[in-house]
């Protein structure tokens, strides 16, 4: 099997962006998320928050996703309460499931995720790795610069 054909880097006259008619061929890999959230949650909840994530992701990423998806509250009631093997049930705290709180964290999920990938961006470094295959770096500079002349970030 043959891997994908390598992009072509990036021209040096149109300050890295992609001469206009040209197509690129982009390798789309996979993307691994992991939420994690101390709100009181139960799996179901958690599940529909995972769905969320492919919101906050480009498109062509968004259908490639794994998620993983935890909460590390434990409600103070159960977790206080003593041991009666005569007791059936026990109250526990958790977030209504239809309501303010699942749309807020709903809300927060995509954020989240948004800045998540616009930080890996940021982040990531040109690097060559084997037979000379190179990845480019965002040039940052010209990426604030692009985003000033749009009035983005608003203040």
């Amino acid at each position: 099997m043959t891997p994908p054909p390598e992009p072509a880097p990036p021209d040096a006259g149109t300050g890295g962006a992609v001469p206009s008619g040209e197509q690129f061929d982009l390798d789309i890999g996979s993307v691994m998320v992991i939420l994690g959230t101390d709100a009181p949650l139960t799996d179901r909840q958690l599940g529909r928050l995972a769905r969320r994530v492919g919101m906050g992701l480009p498109a062509p990423a968004a259908s490639q996703v794994t998620v993983a998806a935890t909460s590390s509250s434990r409600s103070p009631t159960r977790s206080l309460q003593p041991l009666d093997f005569e007791t059936v049930t026990y109250r526990e705290t958790r977030v209504a499931e239809e309501g303010r709180g699942m749309g807020a964290l709903f809300q927060a999920t995509i954020e989240a995720t948004e800045e998540a990938v616009v930080s890996a961006l940021f982040a990531a470094e040109t690097t060559e790795g084997r037979d000379g295959h190179v990845r480019y770096g965002l040039p940052i500079d010209e990426v604030l610069q692009i985003m000033a002349r749009h009035g983005r970030p608003r203040k």
